[in-house]
């Protein structure tokens, strides 16, 4: 691992070279101490003992690219003619340097670059960008620059790529010959599984209709719709998802079951390999109170929406006329549970509610 104690740390202000408008760095390694670091494994520094000018190793940064500030690598004649040989270099002029596997996965428009100059004789410079492991095609970045270069390399990873990795092989055997490098970026921009632009509820004729859009998805499996039961959120509905598309997607939801009163709504989105999104986001629809009473019926529970609220009783009617089931409840207005504390049989019954000397009445089915 590169020393790089050698100056003080600067700032690394500068823009990642190459980066797609939105990226952010995945890996840094600008040899000032800015993170999160990509990890490489360069050759052992070495100035010659006769030179102090000649070696490799961290410098402070020249004016030869202005890109470069604080710290660089810098290396000049690279052959250690002097007998200066050290582990990990070669004394015929050639250093590698491997920067070790970046996981880019959860990003799209990768790119990695880098900064350099490099002048007189400096022999050659190539990069191998290493993709899943495989190794792609070596491309020359210097050769022989008799006047001097300078620039930024900047490469695209495919986006079906989980790791990209990085190799620079550095020639150079002359005395007057340099190579500095700097600012080496792995950069993307994250993937948001489901871009919301917005999720709405309003009340259309009695029932609350949900509203949402996405602008993008990406391996959207599917959504939850859930309303607040006065304790949690409950699961009352799943809507399919598009999979992955840039295109804009419109999605709603009636709940012909949302209550008197106020009713409270989430949305959460779930990829395709199980992960849920939730936005946090709660829609509040307002269902009018009305002088109707609904009522849905099983053997044991009857769940109600009533007008009023208030301490009242209940009373169940065979198709006899005989009560066969009668409590006191403290109703309220909207929707709501009443235990029976019994298991009435299949067939037809008459509810009767009393709630301050108003009378409702609804006919149910228990089946």
């Amino acid at each position: 691992t590169i020393d790089e104690t050698i100056t003080d740390p600067g700032v690394c202000s500068i823009p990642p070279p190459g980066c797609a408008t939105g990226a952010e760095p995945v890996a840094v390694e600008d040899f000032d101490g800015t993170t999160p670091n990509w990890i490489n494994d360069a050759s052992d520094s070495f100035f010659e003992s006769s030179d102090a000018g000649e070696g490799f190793g961290i410098e402070p940064a020249s004016a030869n690219n202005p890109n470069f500030m604080g710290n660089t690598l810098y290396g000049q004649d690279l052959n250690q003619e002097n007998g200066d040989v050290t582990s990990g270099t070669d004394p015929n002029g050639t250093i590698v340097i491997d920067f070790d596997p970046v996981d880019i996965t959860g990003f799209s428009d990768v790119t990695v670059s880098f900064d350099y100059a490099a002048e007189g004789n400096a022999e050659s410079g190539s990069y191998t960008l290493i993709f899943d492991g495989v190794d792609q095609t070596t491309v020359d970045f210097y050769n022989d620059p008799d006047d001097g270069v300078s620039g930024t390399i900047s490469e695209p990873v495919p986006d079906v790529v989980d790791n990209v990795a990085l190799r620079l092989t550095l020639n150079g055997d002359g005395g007057s010959d340099f190579v500095e490098l700097d600012n080496f970026f792995v950069c993307g921009i994250v993937i948001v599984p489901v871009e919301l632009v917005y999720f709405t509820g309003e009340e259309q004729n009695g029932n609350a209709y949900l509203e949402w859009q996405t602008a993008t998805e990406t391996n959207n499996d599917y959504f939850e719709v859930q309303r607040f039961n006065g304790t949690d959120y409950e699961v009352i509905h799943t809507e399919p998802g598009n999979g992955s598309t840039t295109e804009a997607n419109t999605y709603s939801f009636v709940d012909t079951n949302a209550g008197a009163g106020a009713n409270y709504y989430k949305l959460v989105q779930y990829d395709t390999d199980g992960t849920a999104n939730d936005n946090n986001d709660i829609v509040q629809v307002n269902i009018p109170v009305g002088d109707d009473v609904r009522i849905v019926a099983t053997a044991s529970q009857f769940d109600m929406i009533l007008p009023v609220g208030g301490n009242g009783m209940f009373n169940v009617y065979n198709t006899q006329g005989i009560v066969v089931v009668r409590g006191e409840q403290d109703f309220v207005a909207g929707r709501q549970s009443v235990d029976l504390r019994t298991k009435l049989s299949k067939g037809v019954y008459i509810v009767e509610i009393v709630i301050d000397g108003q009378r409702f009445t609804e006919k149910v089915v228990i089946r």
